[in-house]
């Protein structure tokens, strides 16, 4: 299967130790240069997110490293359009394997169906307990973690098409799934996790400075939901 390897050019560490890593579970992921958003434009960042959906979806500004691991992974899905990939492993230079992922990857071939949107998640950045199967997997509607995942066309298509120009993280996937854009499935146990030896390239929400902007912010996390539910009525993203 298709595998690729998002890695910053200024990280050739974290680079050598995730390709070790996918070698010794039988992986062969090609590298992909992930785009640093700090070295992006205002006028680029700004482009990259729909600012007043975000605002609705989330009330929080988001910093230039989560707007390029979004970028980096949009990147991905655009490419498996234009070549026609029916499905792609995706994997994080900070990801961690163990050793019973080939056998979590074999049961998420036996469930994949490249005709439909599926996302497979290997870890578990939920830590909710699922229920264990056969298959080593579990449909879900909770998810928010992206170190590594498989990801069929059509549900990439769907994710730029709700999530291009950027509304929230990229690994909203109980967002994404909750509201029909996906079919989401989640290892159980997990056989993947994040490095934490790594700091993070991502690092939290930014928040406004000024006294009226937080205040504004602040009220729009209340009201948050119902705002982003009528919007997404409105326009179906």
């Amino acid at each position: 299967m298709t595998a690729f390897l998002i890695n910053l050019d200024r990280h050739p560490d974290r680079l050598a130790a995730a390709q070790t890593r996918l070698a010794q579970a039988g992986v062969h992921a090609e590298r992909v240069a992930a785009v640093d958003g700090y070295a992006l434009s205002p006028a680029e960042r700004r482009a990259a997110v729909a600012r007043f959906h975000a605002l609705l979806a989330r009330g929080r500004l988001y910093t230039p490293g989560q707007i390029g691991c979004a970028l980096s992974h949009h990147a991905i899905y655009r490419r498996m359009i234009a070549e026609n990939i029916p499905a792609v492993l995706v994997f994080e230079d900070d990801v961690l394997l163990t050793p019973a992922f080939p056998t979590s990857l074999a049961a998420a071939e036996t469930l994949l169906d490249a005709n439909r949107p599926q996302v497979f998640l290997f870890s578990d950045g939920t830590q909710q307990p699922l229920p264990r199967t056969d298959a080593a997997f579990a449909r879900t509607t909770c998810g928010d973690c992206s170190e590594a995942y498989l990801i069929t066309l059509p549900a990439a298509r769907e994710l730029l098409r709700v999530n291009s120009p950027m509304v929230v993280m990229l690994d909203s996937w109980t967002r994404f799934a909750a509201r029909g854009h996906i079919e989401l499935y989640r290892a159980t146990p997990a056989t993947a996790t994040q490095d934490h030896a790594f700091q993070s390239v991502v690092p939290g929400y930014m928040r406004p400075s000024n006294g009226f902007l937080r205040f504004f912010w602040n009220l729009a996390r209340l009201i948050e939901k119902p705002l982003d539910a009528l919007w997404f009525r409105l326009t179906g993203r």
